[in-house]
């Protein structure tokens, strides 16, 4: 929750700033806590537990991948024991897990009943797939790809380059947001579904609509005034 909660000032404070395609960029994120949070609540503490082991599957990597350059980086490596105990614990937990828990989301692995599952199959699991639209688009301004070079959802046309902020473009990262915090939250409200809870959750809802109109309402007052200064 504490990456989640950071993800999203990040996210408040690039809109309030202009800057529509960075704050798409940390959507991404929050999509995908979105994702876990609700993978996990859906199939409870066995997914929950695999979850947190696999943090030494993913140390233990990093450190192999940091033991082979950090001479080339003029670092000091692990010492032999680190490097030991490291290893050892990324076989206990494959021993109680499965090969398949070695693996990029292996976590997710048992519960998916694949062996090698990726983001997009976790995303499918829990109903969100039809966000992946959105979360290519995201990606575009993460990863190094051409379309994340000519394409800018602060702008109006693209045959400008954006130098700056924007006031065109909040529409998507500002509604994406708001959907993405009212999954995590109704994920944690849900873990107790008392009637205050519940309740909760349906005014996150309305809200959450009301948000993506509201934007939707303003971006259009925007382009209105844009197309007759271009007009005169």
């Amino acid at each position: 929750m504490t990456k989640f909660a950071h993800s999203l000032t990040r996210r408040a404070v690039l809109l309030k700033s202009g800057f529509a395609d960075g704050a798409m960029a940390r959507w991404r994120t929050l999509h995908e806590i979105a994702v876990t949070a609700l993978f996990i609540g859906t199939h409870g503490e066995d997914a929950a537990k695999r979850y947190l082991r696999y943090d030494c599957i993913e140390s233990h990597k990093g450190a192999s991948q940091y033991q082979r350059h950090c001479k080339s980086l003029g670092y000091e490596p692990f010492t032999s024991e680190e490097m030991k105990l490291m290893g050892e614990s990324r076989s206990k937990a494959i021993c109680e897990f499965g090969e398949s828990f070695d693996e990029r989301y292996g976590w997710a692995a048992a519960a998916l009943k694949i062996p090698k599952p990726n983001f997009s199959q976790i995303e499918d699991n829990v109903g969100l797939d039809h966000l992946r639209p959105y979360y290519k688009m995201a990606s575009q301004n993460v990863h190094a790809d051409p379309k994340g070079v000519l394409y800018r959802l602060g702008l109006t046309g693209q045959e400008f380059l954006l130098a700056g902020p924007s006031n065109i473009g909040l529409v998507d990262p500002a509604h994406s947001s708001a959907i993405s915090l009212l999954q995590v939250t109704s994920c944690l409200l849900l873990l107790d579904p008392i009637l205050d809870n519940i309740v909760m959750a349906r005014i996150m809802m309305t809200l959450s609509d009301e948000i993506g109109v509201a934007f939707f309402e303003v971006h259009k007052k925007i382009k209105a005034r844009e197309k007759q200064l271009g007009s005169k």
